[in-house]
């Protein structure tokens, strides 16, 4: 609950900081993560889902997160991944699954 209380600032956190920019004359739009997060939460308080179901949200989080964050440390974003053709893709993924796990073992 300490936790959920704590992460629920970054909801006035981001609308202050939309106020502001828009006083700056910086044109910025209102980020959707905030609602989804919000809708999250409140269907995470509502509903209790199965083992099953919570495991497969636990893994699809997982995959989501690290996609983020990869995009963000690579700063890749849409329109760069739309331009990439399948094959180059392909070979990046594969070298990259196979380094981090290589590079986990050595450390």
């Amino acid at each position: 609950t300490l936790k959920l209380g704590r992460t629920l600032w970054i909801v006035p956190l981001v609308l202050f900081s939309a106020w502001y920019f828009r006083e700056k004359r910086e044109r910025l739009g209102f980020p959707l993560f905030i609602l989804f997060f919000i809708l999250a939460v409140a269907l995470n308080s509502l509903l209790t889902p199965s083992a099953e179901v919570n495991h497969i949200l636990k893994t699809i989080n997982k995959i989501c997160l690290l996609t983020g964050l990869f995009c963000i440390g690579t700063q890749i974003d849409r329109s760069a991944i739309q331009q990439i053709s399948l094959k180059p893709l392909l070979l990046a993924v594969l070298i990259w699954s196979v380094v981090i796990p290589a590079s986990l073992m050595v450390v």
